[in-house]
């Protein structure tokens, strides 16, 4: 496995992996990203912002996500307290291929993310998921994350997580 940033040609299967995460979500009733959101677009920002990373296969990705190292403005307003007021990163738009679900891949992605923030002196980590997706909630969970409370993300209410790193 080979974890990195993503760079333009790596686009289109980040895009297809995304795409395939939404569709699974919808099958299995959780409507966190129905709306079409992530779109192309929001990966191919990612990607050209330098916050896109991926998970390699055989140089393949089969895993995306997100990792900003700013602030998200979502996260001001929270029903409930995170565990501190320090600065911190952000994984969003995580997303696993389908051929490869229940590999901990995921989890191994997150393990990276949290490794990048240490090389950066970053102490902390936040994400946010649906309270109807199961499988990211029980991920954060299995992965030390701190359940803090609900923000609203695009309009939505979102679970807030935390890990206190290092």
């Amino acid at each position: 496995m080979l974890f990195r940033k993503a760079g333009p040609g790596d686009c289109a299967q980040a895009q297809e992996i995304i795409r395939l995460a939404r569709e699974r979500m919808g099958r299995q009733g959780n409507p966190q990203w129905q709306d079409g959101y992530p779109a192309d677009e929001d990966v191919r920002h990612d990607i050209e912002a330098g916050n896109g990373y991926v998970l390699c296969l055989h140089n393949r990705p089969v895993v995306y996500g997100a990792i900003l190292f700013d602030e998200e403005p979502a996260y001001g307003p929270i029903e409930g307290r995170w565990l501190n007021d320090r600065p911190y990163a952000v994984v969003h738009r995580l997303a696993v291929h389908e051929a490869f679900e229940r590999k901990g891949l995921a989890g191994l992605f997150l393990q990276q993310a949290e490794r990048l923030c240490l090389d950066r002196h970053l102490f902390d980590i936040r994400a946010d998921t649906h309270s109807a997706n199961g499988p990211m909630r029980s991920l954060l969970e299995r992965s030390g994350y701190v359940f803090c409370g609900e923000i609203r993300y695009r309009k939505s209410p979102r679970r807030a997580y935390q890990k206190i790193l290092g």
